[in-house]
């Protein structure tokens, strides 16, 4: 039985509250301002607010599934890399952006989640690795076509609310960075290590688990071979 992806399920129980008490929203949104007097948490938290339902509904949409699929080959890999994504894309905005005032989203992240997860499948053999090399492809040209034109593609930005891409930037490139540090680094996240890698993980604990049962079973089978062996006669 799978796993249940309880990172990806909290950050968007997190966005989902943000969104409805605003009280919750306005505690957390990134506010160049309010990070300037020392509320510094909302460097991370500024991508779970959201500026209206459809803004919500498209970021959640994506962040969930890629993020369900990439926890589930890792959980603690796929925490780091979140957390690493909104850290990212909060400093990219507050350093490379200065005039914006305030960021709000989760597509950031969500970026990083499909790009890890495209990158993890293009080590896998057959029709994973064709449709990650597609899936690669297609984020590179939303986001090439996004800083060219500055706007959204597939879904439109709020009134009074502009594109950002570089926050996309951010995550793209953050999904790159953390599982090649986690490789370096010997992290046993699934996703983060080479398909061979992890085949010659797996075969040295199947083996290993092998090598412990035949010699349970010799233990196991030494005593009884001595008492079924015929007992010699005396002269």
């Amino acid at each position: 039985m799978r796993r249940f992806p309880w990172v990806t399920a909290a950050v968007l129980a997190l966005a989902l509250g943000a969104y409805l008490v605003p009280s919750l929203g306005e505690l957390l949104i990134l506010d160049r301002a309010r990070v300037a007097s020392g509320e510094w948490w909302r460097v991370l938290t500024g991508s779970v607010v959201h500026f209206s339902a459809s803004h919500l509904a498209a970021d959640a949409l994506a962040f969930g599934i890629a993020g369900a699929m990439l926890e589930r080959r890792g959980r603690t890999s796929f925490a780091t890399l979140a957390l690493a994504s909104a850290l990212a894309v909060g400093l990219a905005v507050l350093w490379l952006q200065p005039s914006l005032e305030r960021y709000a989203g989760l597509s950031g992240m969500a970026y990083a989640a499909i790009v890890a997860l495209a990158l993890a499948g293009l080590r896998e053999p057959g029709t994973m690795a064709t449709l990650s090399g597609i899936a690669l492809v297609a984020c590179v040209a939303k986001l090439a076509w996004e800083l060219s034109t500055g706007r959204m593609l597939l879904v439109g930005a709020p009134p009074g609310v502009v594109t950002v891409p570089l926050a996309h930037v951010a995550g793209a490139i953050t999904a790159v960075a953390v599982p090649e540090l986690m490789r370096r680094g010997n992290w046993r996240g699934h996703w983060c290590r080479s398909q061979p890698a992890a085949a010659r993980a797996r075969t040295s604990r199947t083996r290993g688990r092998v090598h412990f049962a035949r010699g349970r079973r010799g233990l196991l089978d030494r005593p009884r071979a001595r008492l079924m062996a015929p007992a010699r006669r005396r002269r």
